[in-house]
């Protein structure tokens, strides 16, 4: 992956940054393919997503560069403790489709570390035949 990581800044905070010359922009609705999008993009906080989100684009060949408030390995973040909820459903269609496409990148990366990032676990969801969440997994 091109790119360097540069020195913590003096304000204290981690920056990570990966080049990728060019400075066109894209408007939502666009048609595009990663090999001819060129962006600049910013991630704030680097737990687990941000981190992830971070490699994807810049791995796409996307310029990126990701910043931190806390130093690495920090038990802080939304990302840390002895468990997380990773929904798939959502009202919005739109989401659960977003979700779903993070979920087959997330066992990507799993599959390409060697290791279990994700365990999944089920749910139980009880609720009206017409609720939105429930048809957007039916």
């Amino acid at each position: 992956m091109p790119g360097t990581m540069a020195s913590p800044p003096s304000h204290g905070k981690q920056e990570c940054r990966f080049g990728h010359d060019g400075e066109d922009a894209i408007a939502p609705g666009d048609n595009f393919s990663w090999e001819t999008l060129k962006m600049r993009v910013a991630v704030i906080g680097l737990g687990a997503v941000g981190s992830a989100a971070l490699r994807f684009l810049a791995r796409q060949g996307c310029e990126a560069v990701g910043y931190e408030q806390f130093t690495r390995g920090h038990t802080r973040g939304s990302s840390h403790g002895e468990s997380r909820i990773y929904r798939l459903t959502y009202a919005d269609p739109y989401y659960t489709r977003l979700m779903r496409r993070a979920f087959d990148l997330w066992q990507a990366l799993q599959a390409e570390a060697g290791e279990e990032l994700i365990v999944p676990c089920g749910v139980l969801w009880i609720g009206d035949a017409t609720d939105p969440e429930l048809n957007a997994i039916a």
